[in-house]
């Protein structure tokens, strides 16, 4: 019984469950209501996980914030120190003072790289979105990061009669960048990426793929999660970032299955006639 069913599936909407699908037999208006129905189930689901991630976010700024205010108060009288101890050059000996000079430099310069990316991070500018041609914005990137990989070979596949995206300038070139930097690092020297842009509806998209190792399903689970680390090549918070600006566009950063046996990232980005009627 149709009409049944569509009452049961209110019901487990209404309990949270929005997972319920209703399997539609015929095409007349009750299963217009049952399509209906899965569509409006389908968003109240992404819309709850968009929700779920953006507040975890929130919780991960205010951290950044406070661990940001507390490096840099560190940083100016250690630099301070190594200056004066560098400029003495006493009787402990100036090839000591030096070595430790600059190991010291090395690690204020590392704590500095380290507070801009939670500064970014628990920053929130304002957007000015705008029509953006992504397969223009994506070359350039591309030749900027080209000669910092000049081991990597770059491919770039667009559809045609791509629409434009409507999104934040700058906010998309730090996603591509972000995501084209971790494909070269993955794919080493001799190694290749892989952009491929293309539409999904009323959205545009971008996929970067690389022919590195992949990534392991341990990291699957927390790829997206800020993460506090002092490597030496960053905190984990790229691609927490990365996402959180897409959510923010009215769009997505996900993992998808690698299309040269590496990673695989794809970026949605609303359509300039979509993202301008939200506005």
């Amino acid at each position: 019984r149709p009409i049944q069913r569509l009452t049961t599936g209110l019901g487990e909407l209404a309990a949270g469950r929005f997972d319920t699908r209703l399997e539609a037999t015929s095409r007349d208006e009750v299963g217009l209501a049952i399509e209906a129905f899965n569509g409006t189930a389908g968003q109240l689901q992404r819309n709850r996980d968009r929700l779920v991630y953006l507040t975890q976010v929130a919780s991960w700024q205010l951290l950044a914030r406070k661990m940001a205010h507390e490096l840099k108060n560190s940083l100016t009288p250690i630099r301070l120190t190594v200056e004066e101890i560098a400029a003495r050059q006493s009787s402990a000996g100036p090839d000591f003072f030096e070595r430790a000079a600059a190991i010291v430099v090395d690690e204020v310069t590392s704590l500095e790289r380290r507070v801009r990316a939670f500064s970014e991070f628990a920053a929130e500018p304002e957007a000015r979105p705008a029509r953006l041609d992504i397969v223009a914005l994506v070359r350039e990137r591309v030749d900027f990061l080209r000669a910092a990989h000049p081991g990597v070979t770059y491919r770039i596949e667009a559809s045609a009669d791509l629409p434009a995206a409507w999104a934040d300038c700058d906010q998309v070139k730090g996603i591509l960048t972000n995501l084209l930097e971790n494909a070269a690092q993955a794919a080493g020297d001799d190694g290749e990426a892989l952009v491929m842009i293309g539409r999904d509806g009323s959205n545009a998209v971008i996929e970067v793929h690389d022919s590195g190792p992949g990534v392991s399903a341990e990291a699957r689970n927390r790829l997206f999660e800020p993460s506090i680390s002092f490597k030496k090549h960053g905190m984990g918070l790229g691609l927490a970032i990365s996402r959180k600006n897409a959510l923010l566009a009215g769009g997505d950063l996900a993992l998808v299955e690698g299309r040269l046996r590496g990673a695989g990232f794809r970026l949605v980005i609303p359509s300039a006639g979509r993202g301008t009627e939200q506005t």
